[in-house]
């Protein structure tokens, strides 16, 4: 058995979460070599997406079973690190309202979906 299946099954519905941000973006041949892994572990291609800012409306998404996160890290102005929590904030409605006081309040992006 692959690392990758074991950590998703040929039923999963994966998302994966990128970042278009033009000055560092996921690379698309990190995501395309994520979506092939997906494919030899039995994951069906119409159950497989990568997104950014549009995870909120996508279809793959909004039925995910599993998530993976590719961001690379760098240096952020108000936390000091953009991270891979920090890439979650687009699953809220509202990603400026976790910018306040150096992005002290990523960690309640945990608390989605509501």
């Amino acid at each position: 058995m692959t690392a990758w299946q074991q950590l998703v099954k040929p039923e999963d519905v994966v998302g994966i979460k990128s970042n278009v941000w033009y000055y560092l973006p996921t690379p698309r041949s990190l995501e395309a070599a994520i979506q092939g892994r997906l494919l030899q572990a039995g994951v069906k291609k119409e159950n497989i997406s990568a997104d950014d800012r549009g995870v909120l409306s996508n279809p793959v998404f909004q039925r995910a079973t599993a998530l993976i996160n590719t961001r690379p890290m760098r240096t952020h102005y108000w936390s000091g690190l953009g991270t891979l929590l920090k890439n979650y904030i687009m699953f809220t409605p509202r990603p400026s309202d976790y910018h306040d006081n150096a992005c002290e309040r990523l960690g309640a992006l945990w608390h989605f979906p509501r």
